[in-house]
């Protein structure tokens, strides 16, 4: 990563956090539960590979584009499709991790599609999954696609090291650096969604790759 694809990921990381600096809880990734849970850079390549980048991350990806479109209802279903494939205790954390972004978030309460969201899960309507709503905002901020995706992978890596026994927590920054997987991971995803879709372009969506 260059320079100034690097400030663009700084920026993507702060953007991705405003109105919730303080979320810091671990979501769908939680190393305890995953080998043991004593190894955390194991247990963090096995997420990467069975669940960030065999679904979890084109979830991500769908629901970013379908903010673009204002396709509120194909974005409920995703949170429903997350939903649906995550254990129980996974679908838990996730629904708690998003808590401060549903709560904090006054940049964008104007929004139709924020407002829409917040609403449905008020109402029991939608369960509000952290990937969903980090890939809501991220679009509703107008943050490029492959930026918008790893500031979410690091952000799960960061707040799941953090949750491990004397876990360190560390910025985006930080652990974008001493953990790079997650930025390879996230290149990986972003290629595999357009090959899977030959009628779109990524060319739109290309940034920091």
């Amino acid at each position: 990563m260059n320079a100034e694809s690097g400030q663009e990921q700084n920026r993507a990381d702060a953007i991705a956090r405003i109105g919730a600096s303080d979320a810091a809880a671990a979501a769908t990734f939680f190393p305890p539960e995953r080998l043991g849970g004593l190894l955390f850079e194991e247990a963090w390549l096995d997420w990467l590979e069975k669940d960030f980048v065999a679904w979890l991350g084109s979830k991500f990806i769908e629901i970013h584009l379908a903010a673009g479109r204002m396709a509120s209802d194909r974005i409920a279903e995703i949170d429903h499709e997350i939903d649906a494939a995550l254990s129980e205790t996974a679908r838990r954390r996730s629904r708690a991790a998003a808590m401060p972004y549903l709560e904090g978030r006054t940049e964008v309460r104007r929004q139709p599609q924020w407002v829409k969201f917040l609403r449905a899960q008020k109402a029991g309507e939608i369960p509000g999954h952290l990937t969903s709503i980090f890939a809501l905002q991220a679009a509703l901020f107008h943050l490029p696609l492959l930026p918008a995706l790893t500031a979410y992978v690091n952000f799960e890596g960061a707040n799941g090291l953090a949750a491990m026994a004397g876990g360190e927590r560390l910025d985006p920054e930080t652990f974008a650096i001493r953990h790079p997987e997650g930025l390879e991971a996230a290149r990986r995803v972003f290629r595999l969604s357009w090959d899977d879709d030959d009628s779109a372009s990524p060319t739109g969506h290309l940034a920091c790759v």
